[in-house]
């Protein structure tokens, strides 16, 4: 009796915590990833170096101009963004406020209360799109929020505007390189920075034979900070305190977050205790900086600093519009008019081209090291569907009054002639590539009856490189030029089936007929082998990161058995060889990840359908796995393309 009041209480007492629960808290986020395909999809908040907007787990740590975009799903739903803050986030049409939240209040804390436009009761009213750094929260069209915690309610002001400040540097001596998070100012010492991020900056000095000086500078909005650096001669040699045998070396913050790696370990902070002696240094820039790869010697009881600054990588941008009165903008500022060419930083630029009654044509164009990229953008007049002279978007005709009531009826021919043409470009701009699947898992299945029957009683092995189901490795080969696919497919049959059976089974040839049995005292283990080789060939097509193969081929197959018994000879064969030729249809479909110029990893899935007959069975045929893609780059290292607007 006793211990069932304990447990009634227990079960009242967890009853009250639970109804007193605050529900206006989020307890967990989304863990499935969810990633945004577009690079800026809202104008706020874009992906890093042109890629898609990536969904996190767990709060990061932020840099200055780096958010988290909170995005609600349902009632009890929500999916955490990384990004950082885009071009035209802080335009008056964006219509962004910020709120600045108590310094007592933490990012972990705030990015897990749901915000509203005033306080009230039903917490699923709550604002779906909320963006925070480490110590605002931004939300569009309101200048106002309320949030509560602990059943206390907080209501912030909102101001528009991008939160920042200013620094102004000095040092002795003067005239030393400014770098800011590890990115050039161009500006040396004295002078003052202003637009910096309100955040904790990294501010780097650097002047020729002298010790560069590192600082971590909090800029506070509206306010500029000073700070003044002595700078040590780098003939001066500074010492460890104390007795010790190993040496220091303190390397500059680089504006790639890259680790360096030294001796081929990776150097997680700095400064770092080495031990003396020569050093191999290194760091990875990308496409954007120079890698470094050098020696160092490394005294004992001394600090040594590394001086070296990667170099920015450039390439040449040229873009050409069809009529040479367009306007045309990079990353939202006039660029020229007509024609437009310029050596640029190797990164991806917004490029928009706008004309008086034409569309407007926008894309996201990638410079590479070192290269040159043309583009030549085909702008396409406005429609004027009843030829008076006045846009279709003007007159609303044919939209508002009807195809058929005074508007002319389009003509089906132009419309295909057109699509025809984008085709056409796509295939002419297909570079020259050419693969293989690194691993994959290979399934086949008869189509004949009788045949599936036959290899269920061979399925007593481990499948492992049999053709016929299990793993694959390097054995499909393609390549792809101006929209021709061609493919080539090595069987792989490393081991057979094996038919491990007590009882024996019979199969039949248009000639003879043969016994198949296993027996250990006679060294009779029957085995099933499967070989062929394929080619084909057809046509490609490839939209952003997938690409769509088609082709028709013809496989040579053997299928070969081993320790059969003829009954018509009345002796044990070797092997007894069926042939299987047979042709098929084959679609390849692949999805790239892009990592860098020339290689190309991705997965891909392969279905072969049959097309005829064969002299045994046919198959259907399915391939899934990892290909790894090299793509041509031309002796000149110049890209072309030709974009048009429909």
């Amino acid at each position: 009796m006793q211990m069932r009041i304990i447990f009634l209480t227990f079960l009242i007492l967890c009853s009250a915590t639970t109804g007193t629960s605050d529900t206006f808290t989020i307890s967990l986020f989304d863990s499935i990833e969810k990633n945004i395909p577009d690079y800026s999809p809202d104008g706020i908040i874009e992906g890093e170096e042109g890629e898609e907007l990536k969904a996190v787990h767990r709060i990061p740590e932020l840099n200055p101009g780096e958010i988290i975009l909170r995005k609600k799903n349902s009632a009890n739903s929500y999916t955490l963004y990384h990004g950082t803050f885009s071009s035209t986030a802080f335009k008056p049409s964006s219509g962004l406020f910020r709120f600045s939240f108590k310094n007592s209040t933490t990012l972990s804390h705030i990015i897990r209360q749901r915000i509203f436009a005033h306080d009230q009761m039903d917490m699923t009213l709550d604002i779906t799109t909320v963006y925070f750094d480490n110590a605002r929260v931004y939300v569009r069209e309101r200048d106002s929020i309320c949030y509560t915690s602990g059943g206390i309610w907080t209501c912030l002001g909102g101001r528009r505007g991008m939160p920042s400040g200013s620094i102004h540097l000095s040092s002795e001596p003067p005239h030393a390189e400014i770098y800011i998070d590890g990115r050039a100012a161009n500006r040396t010492t004295p002078a003052t920075i202003p637009g910096l991020f309100a955040g904790r900056h990294i501010i780097e000095l650097n002047l020729p034979d002298y010790t560069f000086s590192r600082r971590h500078i909090t800029v506070i909005p509206d306010t500029t900070i000073y700070a003044s650096f002595e700078l040590l001669s780098a003939s001066d040699t500074v010492y460890i305190a104390g007795d010790s045998n190993q040496g220091i070396l303190i390397l500059p913050h680089m504006p790639v977050d890259t680790p360096y790696y030294c001796d081929g370990a990776a150097i997680a902070a700095t400064p770092v205790r080495l031990q003396p002696g020569r050093r191999r240094l290194q760091w990875h820039g990308g496409t954007q900086y120079s890698s470094l790869d050098t020696t160092i010697d490394i005294k004992p009881g001394k600090v040594t600093y590394f001086n070296i600054r990667p170099r920015r990588l450039h390439g040449m941008l040229y873009i050409t519009a069809n009529h040479s009165d367009a306007s045309i903008m990079v990353n939202d500022s006039i660029a020229a008019t007509g024609t437009f060419g310029k050596k640029m930083p190797t990164n991806p630029y917004a490029v928009t081209v706008t004309r008086e009654r034409c569309r407007t044509f926008s894309d996201r164009i990638v410079v590479h090291p070192d290269s040159t990229v043309r583009c030549t953008v085909l702008l396409e007049s406005i429609p004027d569907a009843d030829g008076d002279g006045y846009s279709d978007s003007v007159d609303r005709c044919p939209k508002r009054y009807g195809l058929y009531d005074g508007c002319r009826r389009p003509q089906k021919c132009v419309l295909l002639l057109k699509k025809l043409s984008e085709v056409i470009d796509t295939f002419k701009n297909d570079n020259l590539s050419f693969g293989f699947n690194a691993a994959g898992i290979l399934h086949k299945k008869a189509l004949r009856r009788s045949v599936r029957q036959l290899i269920v009683l061979y399925d007593d092995g481990s499948h492992f490189m049999d053709n016929y189901r299990g793993l694959t490795m390097g054995n499909s080969l393609f390549a792809c030029y101006k929209g021709i696919y061609l493919a080539c497919e090595l069987g792989q049959w490393f081991s057979g089936l094996s038919f491990r059976r007590d009882d024996t089974t019979r199969i039949s040839s248009d000639t003879n007929n043969y016994t198949i049995c296993f027996d250990t005292l006679t060294n009779k283990y029957p085995e099933l082998y499967i070989t062929s080789t394929s080619l084909a060939a057809g046509v490609h097509f490839g939209i952003k990161k997938v690409n769509i193969s088609y082709s028709f081929g013809y496989r040579w197959e053997d299928l070969i058995f081993s320790d059969v018994f003829d009954s018509k000879k009345n002796i044990t064969l070797g092997f007894l060889s069926l042939d299987n030729d047979q042709w098929f249809h084959r679609i390849h479909l692949a999805i790239d990840f892009q990592v860098e110029r020339y290689f190309i990893p991705g997965l891909f899935f392969i279905a072969e359908f049959p097309a005829g007959k064969s002299n045994v069975t046919l198959w259907n045929v399915m391939h899934t796995g990892i290909q790894f893609t090299f793509q041509r780059v031309s002796k000149k290292n110049t890209t072309s393309w030709s974009k048009g607007i429909q």
